[in-house]
């Protein structure tokens, strides 16, 4: 049976299970507590409370879920964690430091998640490690991640990193994401041959670049970058997601070998032609608000060339502001059942 520990108060919409649980309270030792102040009562010091141990708990074999609440606010320090496999959760406990976590080497999953972690600690311990999660804290290099060679999902997320590092021996990854960081090159994913997932929005990156041997990619974020053009896709042949939006892309290109695509985004981009989506025949979902659309000419190659389009964003466009923008629309794509966020009435 697997346990699991989440040092911090439960989240509100998952209270601790009635059976097998452990509760740690944080345990307050007033003076006065027989009747006299901090004085005794014949006028001198009184003696120091003699404080048992009450944030000692014994982990019992088959315990599920152990919940240690007072940790952040004057409870005290977590020194030494043991028998917690294959789960530790500790999340938003102000962490500055990973220690006190080498014996948990059979753990298959550690998230730290909004923390104050400046570096990530040696992972050598954890060769089981499956899953790894450091988002929101202060982390600068996921160089330490090599020592993981069964991880499958890597999130670092909301960090100061600079660029990627450590994947060289990340073969079994499906799932990255080191959005929100300062990246301003891909160099370093090309290693990650069995990624499905790769998300990198909100980083620096000017150019897609080292997909070239990641034939299982399902999804690939690169919005709110730096991005002029949409190249670097030969290879992805089985992507369905691909997400552009908020970078300074003026033209679509470069999606022709993307035939199972069923989701695209460029919104917020430089757009003022459709052209370019004609090898695209599954895809069900356009997003194309806050471009350069101009005319319902544009609009009516759509139905030609994307047979299966079901959802099409065009809010914030020139042809946005006509008076008739949705009537016209839904005569022009009559298979569409969603215009920007209301369906399409007819």
């Amino acid at each position: 049976m697997s346990a699991y520990a989440i040092v911090g108060s439960p989240p509100p919409d998952q209270p601790p299970s009635p059976l097998k649980r452990a509760t740690v309270h944080k345990h307050d030792h007033s003076p006065g507590h027989d009747g006299c102040g901090e004085k005794d009562c014949a006028g001198g010091e009184a003696p120091r409370p003699i404080v048992t141990p009450g944030d000692v708990v014994e982990l019992v074999p088959g315990m599920q879920d152990i919940y240690i609440v007072g940790t952040v606010d004057g409870f005290g320090k977590v020194t030494k964690i043991t028998g917690l496999e294959p789960e530790l959760t500790l999340r938003s406990c102000l962490i500055e430091k990973m220690e006190n976590l080498e014996t948990l080497t059979e753990l298959e999953r550690l998230e730290l998640y909004d923390n104050q972690i400046l570096t990530l600690a040696d992972l050598t311990p954890f060769k089981k490690l499956r899953i790894l999660d450091m988002s929101y804290n202060l982390i600068k290099s996921t160089a330490a991640a090599a020592a993981c060679p069964l991880l499958e999902e890597l999130y670092v997320a909301q960090n100061r990193l600079r660029s990627i590092e450590g994947l060289e021996g990340l073969t079994k990854l499906k799932k990255l994401d080191l959005g929100a960081n300062r990246i301003r090159s891909m160099d370093g994913v090309q290693h990650c041959s069995a990624l499905e997932e790769l998300w990198l929005g909100k980083n620096k990156i000017e150019a897609i670049t080292g997909l070239e041997h990641m034939p299982k990619l399902r999804r690939l974020d690169v919005q709110s970058n730096r991005l002029t053009e949409i190249s670097g896709l030969q290879a992805v042949t089985e992507l369905q997601e691909l997400y552009l939006a908020h970078n300074a892309i003026a033209r679509i290109e470069g999606l022709g070998a993307l035939t199972q695509l069923s989701t695209l985004d460029v919104s917020s981009n430089r757009i003022a032609s459709i052209s370019g989506l004609e090898s695209l025949g599954e895809l069900t979902d356009l997003w194309m608000s806050s471009n350069g659309i101009a005319t319902f000419e544009e609009v009516a190659k759509l139905g030609a060339v994307l047979p299966s389009l079901d959802c099409l964003y065009l809010e914030h466009n020139p042809i946005y502001r006509d008076f008739e923008y949705r009537k016209r629309i839904a005569q022009l794509l009559p298979k569409l059942t969603q215009l920007d966020a209301t369906p399409v009435r007819r």
